[in-house]
């Protein structure tokens, strides 16, 4: 009796991904550092389901990013937010994004932290999509302007996939930030450039009036 027990409880904590569980396929996100606003892009192996939830409050299926912070700091305080895919069955039209710590003890909240923002999301089929102000995620970045994450997909609490470490990107239509080598020498033909002009426009009117003499002298 005692092996049965244990064979059913190893068996309904296993992370469901010993199933063909809810997956990530692709995913991305591109930050815009002119606009200032994240947007974030991932396709599921499935149309996700979540409404239906199980005893526990549990969606059929959910997502959740982990946005770094400080990483010197042990977990959770390594994270700055944390976006609540698994919130969606309550909070219905919008995806909730919660400060990482201290626990709001919410119920619902998974244990994070107090909600910092609630922002619309789109779903076209497999292929979920919503954007965010960057400065509410965090404001460790690297040097290119981006942050972070991590992604985790669950299927009533099981874990299904988990994506770890991944940095988000640049916008194709941000500036790119120069070299300071390549900054420098752009500002030099600039200054060569201006001094041109500003040659040209002090030594015109005497060749013009030279020509002038000369066709005075002419006459």
């Amino acid at each position: 009796m005692k092996s049965l027990i244990l064979a059913l409880t190893l068996y309904l904590t296993l992370p469901s991904t010993t199933w063909a569980g809810f997956t990530v396929v692709n995913d991305h996100i591109y930050v815009d550092t002119e606009s200032g606003i994240s947007t974030f892009t991932v396709e599921f192996n499935k149309t996700p389901d979540f409404f239906t939830l199980d005893f526990a409050n549990r969606q059929a299926n959910s997502f959740q990013y982990y946005i770094y912070g400080d990483e010197s700091l042990g977990y959770p305080g390594n994270f700055s937010s944390i976006i609540r895919g698994g919130e969606i069955h309550a909070s219905v039209d919008t995806l909730r994004i919660r400060e990482a710590t201290p626990s709001s003890g919410d119920e619902g909240s998974g244990g994070w932290g107090i909600v910092i923002a609630e922002v619309p999301w789109l779903l076209n089929n497999r292929t979920l999509s919503f954007s965010v102000n960057t400065s509410l995620l965090s404001s460790f970045l690297n040097e290119d302007g981006v942050f972070k994450y991590d992604l985790l997909t669950t299927e009533y609490g099981g874990s299904n996939s988990f994506i770890q470490g991944k940095y988000a990107s640049i916008s194709p239509t941000s500036p790119v930030p120069l070299p300071a080598p390549a900054l420098l020498f752009i500002t030099g033909l600039m200054t060569l450039w201006a001094k041109g002009l500003t040659w040209r426009s002090t030594s015109l009117p005497s060749v013009a009036g030279g020509c002038a003499k000369m066709r005075r002298n002419a006459g």
